[in-house]
Protein backbone atom coordinates (compact mmCIF):
# COMPACT_ATOMS: atom_id res chain seq x y z
CA UNK A 1 0.00 0.00 0.00
CA UNK A 2 1.04 3.47 0.16
CA UNK A 3 0.56 4.05 3.63
CA UNK A 4 3.74 2.10 5.51
CA UNK A 5 2.34 2.79 8.55
CA UNK A 6 -1.49 1.06 7.41
CA UNK A 7 0.33 -1.77 5.71
CA UNK A 8 2.64 -2.30 8.62
CA UNK A 9 -0.29 -2.54 11.64
CA UNK A 10 -2.44 -4.60 8.89
CA UNK A 11 1.07 -6.95 8.43
CA UNK A 12 1.11 -7.01 12.23
CA UNK A 13 -1.76 -8.39 12.74
CA UNK A 14 -1.75 -11.16 10.29
CA UNK A 15 1.61 -12.27 11.83
CA UNK A 16 0.14 -12.56 15.07
CA UNK A 17 -2.26 -14.42 13.62
CA UNK A 18 0.02 -17.07 11.34
CA UNK A 19 1.22 -18.02 14.91
CA UNK A 20 -1.72 -19.57 16.02
CA UNK A 21 -1.98 -21.39 12.81
CA UNK A 22 -0.65 -25.21 13.15
CA UNK A 23 0.55 -25.67 9.42
CA UNK A 24 2.81 -23.05 9.72
CA UNK A 25 6.26 -22.53 11.77
CA UNK A 26 9.28 -19.97 11.73
CA UNK A 27 6.42 -17.17 10.70
CA UNK A 28 8.94 -14.47 10.36
CA UNK A 29 8.00 -10.30 9.06
CA UNK A 30 10.81 -8.57 6.93
CA UNK A 31 10.16 -4.57 8.63
CA UNK A 32 13.01 -4.19 11.38
CA UNK A 33 12.49 -0.90 13.12
CA UNK A 34 15.31 -0.14 15.57
CA UNK A 35 17.71 2.36 13.17
CA UNK A 36 17.63 6.46 14.57
CA UNK A 37 16.95 8.88 12.78
CA UNK A 38 16.45 12.62 12.28
CA UNK A 39 12.73 13.30 10.62
CA UNK A 40 12.72 16.25 8.78
CA UNK A 41 9.75 17.52 7.98
CA UNK A 42 9.56 20.86 5.98
CA UNK A 43 7.23 23.53 5.88
CA UNK A 44 6.82 24.02 2.47
CA UNK A 45 5.16 27.59 3.19
CA UNK A 46 7.66 29.03 5.02
CA UNK A 47 10.06 27.76 3.15
CA UNK A 48 8.67 29.20 -0.08
CA UNK A 49 8.38 32.68 1.61
CA UNK A 50 12.05 32.80 2.35
CA UNK A 51 12.48 32.06 -1.31
CA UNK A 52 14.17 28.52 -0.92
CA UNK A 53 12.59 24.70 -2.05
CA UNK A 54 12.43 21.15 -0.14
CA UNK A 55 15.27 20.41 -2.54
CA UNK A 56 17.76 22.81 -0.95
CA UNK A 57 16.45 22.68 2.75
CA UNK A 58 17.48 18.73 2.36
CA UNK A 59 20.39 18.77 0.58
CA UNK A 60 21.87 21.49 3.03
CA UNK A 61 20.56 19.31 6.12
CA UNK A 62 22.25 16.64 4.35
CA UNK A 63 25.65 18.24 3.88
CA UNK A 64 25.65 19.67 7.58
CA UNK A 65 25.59 15.98 8.75
CA UNK A 66 27.08 13.84 6.49
CA UNK A 67 29.73 16.06 4.62
CA UNK A 68 30.09 16.25 1.10
CA UNK A 69 32.62 14.44 -1.28
CA UNK A 70 34.71 17.34 -2.72
CA UNK A 71 37.79 15.51 -4.42
CA UNK A 72 39.99 12.59 -4.68
CA UNK A 73 43.42 12.69 -3.24
CA UNK A 74 46.19 10.84 -5.23
CA UNK A 75 49.59 9.39 -4.22
CA UNK A 76 52.08 6.93 -4.66
CA UNK A 77 48.90 4.62 -6.98
CA UNK A 78 46.32 5.22 -4.05
CA UNK A 79 43.47 7.00 -3.81
CA UNK A 80 41.86 8.83 -0.62
CA UNK A 81 38.34 10.19 -0.69
CA UNK A 82 38.76 14.29 1.15
CA UNK A 83 34.99 15.13 3.17
CA UNK A 84 34.49 18.38 4.02
CA UNK A 85 32.40 18.46 6.78
CA UNK A 86 31.52 20.69 9.66
CA UNK A 87 33.82 21.50 12.46
CA UNK A 88 32.06 19.39 15.55
CA UNK A 89 33.77 17.03 17.32
CA UNK A 90 31.29 15.81 19.54
CA UNK A 91 27.68 13.59 18.60
CA UNK A 92 24.86 15.98 16.86
CA UNK A 93 22.26 16.36 18.49
CA UNK A 94 18.66 17.76 18.01
CA UNK A 95 19.27 20.72 18.95
CA UNK A 96 22.14 20.74 16.70
CA UNK A 97 20.21 19.98 14.05
CA UNK A 98 17.52 22.30 14.73
CA UNK A 99 20.22 24.91 14.79
CA UNK A 100 21.83 24.26 11.55
CA UNK A 101 22.25 27.72 9.23
CA UNK A 102 20.62 27.38 5.95
CA UNK A 103 21.22 30.11 3.14
CA UNK A 104 17.67 31.99 1.94
CA UNK A 105 17.73 33.14 -1.95
CA UNK A 106 18.58 36.83 -0.31
CA UNK A 107 21.74 35.50 1.21
CA UNK A 108 20.21 35.66 4.59
CA UNK A 109 20.76 33.02 6.97
CA UNK A 110 18.27 31.17 7.97
CA UNK A 111 18.02 28.42 10.81
CA UNK A 112 16.34 24.91 9.81
CA UNK A 113 13.95 25.06 12.50
CA UNK A 114 12.07 28.06 11.63
CA UNK A 115 11.49 26.43 7.93
CA UNK A 116 10.96 22.98 9.39
CA UNK A 117 9.98 20.27 12.35
CA UNK A 118 12.99 18.30 12.80
CA UNK A 119 12.32 15.15 15.47
CA UNK A 120 13.69 11.82 16.55
CA UNK A 121 12.06 8.48 14.74
CA UNK A 122 13.52 5.22 13.94
CA UNK A 123 13.40 4.24 10.77
CA UNK A 124 13.39 0.79 9.04
CA UNK A 125 16.85 -1.17 8.09
CA UNK A 126 15.35 -2.35 4.43
CA UNK A 127 12.49 -0.37 2.33
CA UNK A 128 10.75 -2.86 0.16
CA UNK A 129 8.15 -1.95 -2.74
CA UNK A 130 6.08 -3.75 -4.84
CA UNK A 131 4.69 -2.24 -8.29
CA UNK A 132 5.89 0.98 -6.66
CA UNK A 133 3.97 0.70 -3.29
CA UNK A 134 5.64 0.22 0.01
CA UNK A 135 5.43 -3.73 1.17
CA UNK A 136 6.15 -5.57 3.97
CA UNK A 137 7.10 -9.46 3.62
CA UNK A 138 5.84 -11.87 5.86
CA UNK A 139 6.81 -15.59 5.39
CA UNK A 140 6.89 -18.85 7.21
CA UNK A 141 7.54 -22.31 6.52
CA UNK A 142 5.19 -24.59 6.10
CA UNK A 143 5.46 -28.35 8.68
CA UNK A 144 6.23 -31.88 6.39
CA UNK A 145 3.25 -33.08 4.92
CA UNK A 146 1.42 -29.85 5.04
CA UNK A 147 -1.07 -28.74 2.26
CA UNK A 148 -0.56 -25.67 0.33
CA UNK A 149 -4.31 -25.07 -0.51
CA UNK A 150 -5.02 -25.72 2.57
CA UNK A 151 -2.31 -23.68 4.36
CA UNK A 152 -3.63 -20.72 1.30
CA UNK A 153 -7.16 -21.04 2.08
CA UNK A 154 -6.52 -20.17 6.14
CA UNK A 155 -4.49 -17.07 5.44
CA UNK A 156 -7.25 -15.89 2.96
CA UNK A 157 -9.82 -16.14 5.82
CA UNK A 158 -7.29 -15.04 8.22
CA UNK A 159 -7.00 -11.47 5.87
CA UNK A 160 -10.05 -11.23 5.37
CA UNK A 161 -10.47 -11.46 9.68
CA UNK A 162 -7.61 -8.63 9.83
CA UNK A 163 -9.54 -6.24 8.30
CA UNK A 164 -7.19 -4.29 6.25
CA UNK A 165 -7.97 -0.85 5.42
CA UNK A 166 -8.59 0.39 2.16
CA UNK A 167 -5.54 0.99 -0.11
CA UNK A 168 -3.69 -2.30 1.22
CA UNK A 169 -3.40 -5.52 -0.87
CA UNK A 170 -1.88 -8.50 -0.63
CA UNK A 171 0.22 -11.07 -3.05
CA UNK A 172 0.98 -14.41 -2.38
CA UNK A 173 4.85 -15.73 -3.29
CA UNK A 174 7.48 -17.85 -2.41
CA UNK A 175 6.11 -21.47 -2.55
CA UNK A 176 2.36 -20.28 -3.38
CA UNK A 177 3.69 -18.28 -6.94
CA UNK A 178 5.65 -21.18 -7.77
CA UNK A 179 3.33 -24.17 -7.31
CA UNK A 180 0.46 -21.81 -9.11
CA UNK A 181 3.13 -21.77 -12.49
CA UNK A 182 4.54 -25.37 -11.96
CA UNK A 183 0.73 -26.47 -11.86
CA UNK A 184 0.36 -24.42 -15.04
CA UNK A 185 2.87 -25.88 -17.21
CA UNK A 186 2.14 -29.14 -15.96
CA UNK A 187 -0.86 -29.12 -16.41
CA UNK A 188 -0.29 -28.22 -20.68
CA UNK A 189 2.27 -30.90 -20.57
CA UNK A 190 -0.03 -33.35 -19.35
CA UNK A 191 -2.49 -32.16 -21.83
CA UNK A 192 -0.30 -32.26 -24.78
CA UNK A 193 1.17 -35.77 -23.98
CA UNK A 194 -2.76 -37.33 -23.72
CA UNK A 195 -2.81 -35.49 -27.29
CA UNK A 196 0.55 -36.93 -28.61
CA UNK A 197 -0.63 -40.62 -27.58
CA UNK A 198 -4.01 -39.90 -29.15
CA UNK A 199 -2.80 -39.03 -32.50
CA UNK A 200 0.09 -41.88 -32.30
CA UNK A 201 -2.50 -44.46 -31.65
CA UNK A 202 -5.01 -43.04 -34.52
CA UNK A 203 -2.78 -43.46 -37.23
CA UNK A 204 -1.44 -46.84 -35.34
CA UNK A 205 -5.37 -48.61 -35.53
CA UNK A 206 -6.19 -46.06 -38.43
CA UNK A 207 -9.57 -45.42 -36.45
CA UNK A 208 -10.51 -42.30 -34.65
CA UNK A 209 -12.74 -44.51 -32.17
CA UNK A 210 -10.46 -47.63 -30.86
CA UNK A 211 -8.25 -44.82 -29.05
CA UNK A 212 -10.51 -44.10 -26.75
CA UNK A 213 -10.73 -47.32 -25.91
CA UNK A 214 -7.49 -47.37 -24.78
CA UNK A 215 -7.52 -43.94 -23.47
CA UNK A 216 -9.91 -44.97 -20.76
CA UNK A 217 -6.88 -46.18 -18.94
CA UNK A 218 -5.79 -42.89 -18.01
CA UNK A 219 -8.74 -42.26 -15.42
CA UNK A 220 -8.26 -45.60 -13.43
CA UNK A 221 -4.56 -45.14 -13.15
CA UNK A 222 -4.64 -41.26 -12.25
CA UNK A 223 -6.99 -42.58 -9.29
CA UNK A 224 -4.64 -45.07 -8.31
CA UNK A 225 -1.88 -42.90 -7.98
CA UNK A 226 -3.72 -40.14 -5.64
CA UNK A 227 -5.32 -42.82 -3.90
CA UNK A 228 -1.07 -44.37 -3.27
CA UNK A 229 -0.20 -40.76 -2.47
CA UNK A 230 -3.06 -40.26 0.44
CA UNK A 231 -1.98 -43.46 1.31
CA UNK A 232 1.25 -42.97 2.27
CA UNK A 233 0.52 -39.60 2.94
CA UNK A 234 2.54 -37.71 0.72
CA UNK A 235 2.54 -34.42 -0.23
CA UNK A 236 1.17 -33.62 -3.99
CA UNK A 237 3.84 -31.48 -5.04
CA UNK A 238 5.74 -30.81 -8.75
CA UNK A 239 7.58 -34.32 -8.74
CA UNK A 240 4.49 -35.81 -8.07
CA UNK A 241 2.66 -34.35 -10.94
CA UNK A 242 5.36 -35.14 -13.33
CA UNK A 243 4.55 -38.65 -11.86
CA UNK A 244 1.70 -38.30 -13.26
CA UNK A 245 2.53 -37.18 -16.64
CA UNK A 246 4.17 -40.43 -16.85
CA UNK A 247 1.77 -42.38 -16.17
CA UNK A 248 -0.09 -41.38 -19.73
CA UNK A 249 2.70 -43.42 -21.16
CA UNK A 250 3.09 -46.25 -19.25
CA UNK A 251 -0.74 -47.56 -18.54
CA UNK A 252 -1.93 -47.30 -22.22
CA UNK A 253 0.98 -49.97 -22.95
CA UNK A 254 -1.39 -52.53 -21.25
CA UNK A 255 -4.59 -51.54 -23.02
CA UNK A 256 -2.77 -51.30 -26.36
CA UNK A 257 -1.40 -55.02 -25.89
CA UNK A 258 -5.57 -55.99 -25.25
CA UNK A 259 -6.89 -53.96 -28.07
CA UNK A 260 -4.54 -54.93 -31.00
CA UNK A 261 -4.69 -58.93 -30.01
CA UNK A 262 -8.51 -58.43 -29.74
CA UNK A 263 -8.17 -56.96 -33.60
CA UNK A 264 -5.82 -59.32 -34.37
CA UNK A 265 -8.42 -62.67 -33.03
CA UNK A 266 -11.29 -61.20 -35.17
CA UNK A 267 -9.23 -60.77 -38.33
CA UNK A 268 -8.36 -64.33 -38.19
CA UNK A 269 -12.38 -65.31 -38.37
CA UNK A 270 -13.40 -64.93 -34.87
CA UNK A 271 -16.65 -63.75 -33.70
CA UNK A 272 -16.14 -60.32 -31.15
CA UNK A 273 -17.14 -61.98 -28.03
CA UNK A 274 -14.95 -64.65 -28.53
CA UNK A 275 -11.78 -62.89 -29.23
CA UNK A 276 -12.63 -60.37 -25.86
CA UNK A 277 -12.90 -63.96 -24.32
CA UNK A 278 -9.72 -65.30 -25.48
CA UNK A 279 -7.34 -62.09 -25.57
CA UNK A 280 -7.33 -60.99 -21.64
CA UNK A 281 -6.44 -64.27 -20.41
CA UNK A 282 -3.81 -65.11 -23.44
CA UNK A 283 -2.36 -61.10 -22.85
CA UNK A 284 -2.46 -61.20 -19.33
CA UNK A 285 1.01 -62.98 -18.85
CA UNK A 286 3.04 -60.37 -20.66
CA UNK A 287 0.88 -57.61 -19.18
CA UNK A 288 2.04 -59.06 -15.60
CA UNK A 289 5.40 -59.43 -16.40
CA UNK A 290 6.00 -55.58 -17.94
CA UNK A 291 3.62 -53.64 -14.63
CA UNK A 292 5.88 -56.00 -12.42
CA UNK A 293 8.96 -54.76 -13.93
CA UNK A 294 8.20 -51.20 -13.66
CA UNK A 295 7.20 -51.50 -10.40
CA UNK A 296 9.59 -53.09 -9.14
CA UNK A 297 11.99 -50.58 -10.45
CA UNK A 298 10.32 -47.97 -8.63
CA UNK A 299 10.18 -49.62 -5.71
CA UNK A 300 13.80 -48.46 -4.40
CA UNK A 301 12.94 -44.64 -5.24
CA UNK A 302 9.58 -45.38 -3.44
CA UNK A 303 10.93 -46.60 -0.42
CA UNK A 304 13.42 -43.33 -0.35
CA UNK A 305 16.56 -44.02 0.34
CA UNK A 306 19.44 -41.62 0.53
CA UNK A 307 19.57 -37.92 1.00
CA UNK A 308 17.12 -36.24 -1.04
CA UNK A 309 14.68 -39.24 -1.21
CA UNK A 310 11.33 -37.21 0.54
CA UNK A 311 11.57 -35.23 -2.74
CA UNK A 312 11.61 -37.53 -5.31
CA UNK A 313 9.72 -40.82 -3.18
CA UNK A 314 6.08 -39.28 -3.93
CA UNK A 315 6.62 -39.25 -7.77
CA UNK A 316 7.58 -43.24 -7.17
CA UNK A 317 4.92 -43.57 -4.87
CA UNK A 318 1.99 -41.65 -7.75
CA UNK A 319 3.03 -44.38 -10.96
CA UNK A 320 3.34 -47.29 -8.50
CA UNK A 321 -0.58 -46.98 -7.35
CA UNK A 322 -0.75 -46.00 -11.07
CA UNK A 323 0.19 -49.24 -12.54
CA UNK A 324 -1.49 -51.52 -9.85
CA UNK A 325 -4.95 -50.20 -9.77
CA UNK A 326 -5.12 -49.51 -14.30
CA UNK A 327 -3.55 -53.16 -14.59
CA UNK A 328 -5.93 -54.45 -12.42
CA UNK A 329 -8.99 -53.07 -14.53
CA UNK A 330 -7.49 -52.90 -17.36
CA UNK A 331 -8.59 -56.69 -18.16
CA UNK A 332 -12.11 -56.13 -16.62
CA UNK A 333 -12.70 -52.39 -17.64
CA UNK A 334 -10.88 -52.31 -22.00
CA UNK A 335 -13.14 -55.77 -22.69
CA UNK A 336 -16.53 -53.84 -21.78
CA UNK A 337 -15.53 -50.45 -23.48
CA UNK A 338 -14.19 -52.32 -26.72
CA UNK A 339 -17.60 -53.70 -27.06
CA UNK A 340 -19.71 -50.42 -26.84
CA UNK A 341 -17.07 -48.58 -28.75
CA UNK A 342 -17.53 -51.09 -31.96
CA UNK A 343 -21.19 -50.75 -31.61
CA UNK A 344 -20.87 -47.22 -31.83
CA UNK A 345 -18.40 -47.31 -34.86
CA UNK A 346 -20.90 -49.93 -36.41
CA UNK A 347 -23.41 -47.56 -35.78
CA UNK A 348 -21.79 -44.45 -37.51
CA UNK A 349 -20.25 -46.70 -40.75
CA UNK A 350 -24.68 -47.86 -41.38
CA UNK A 351 -24.94 -43.57 -40.06
CA UNK A 352 -22.73 -42.13 -42.59
CA UNK A 353 -22.37 -44.93 -45.33
CA UNK A 354 -26.02 -46.18 -46.44
CA UNK A 355 -26.86 -46.10 -50.26
CA UNK A 356 -28.99 -43.86 -51.33
CA UNK A 357 -32.11 -45.50 -52.57
CA UNK A 358 -32.41 -46.75 -55.45
CA UNK A 359 -34.80 -44.24 -58.72
CA UNK A 360 -38.13 -45.24 -60.16
CA UNK A 361 -37.02 -47.56 -62.95
CA UNK A 362 -33.43 -47.99 -62.07
CA UNK A 363 -32.13 -51.72 -62.16
CA UNK A 364 -29.25 -52.60 -59.82
CA UNK A 365 -26.67 -55.44 -59.90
Amino acid sequence: GRSLADVLRTAQRLERKMQDMPDLRDVDISYRSGRPEFRITVDRAKASAMGMSVYEVASTARLAEEGAESTKFREEGREYTIRVLFDNDEDVGLSDVENFYLTSSDGKPVLLKDVAQVSLASGPVVMERRNRQRAVVLSANPLPGASMPKIQGALRKAIEESRPPEGVAFYFGGEFEQFGESFASIGSALRLSIGLVYMLLCALFESLLYPFVIMTALPMALVGAILAVFMVRASISIVTLIGFVMLVGLVTKNAILLVDYTNTLRSRGLSREEALREAPPVRLRPVLMTTVTMIMGMTPVAIGLGRGSEWRSPMAVAVIGGLILSTMLTLLVIPCMYSVFDDLQSWLRRLFLRRPPARVGQTGS
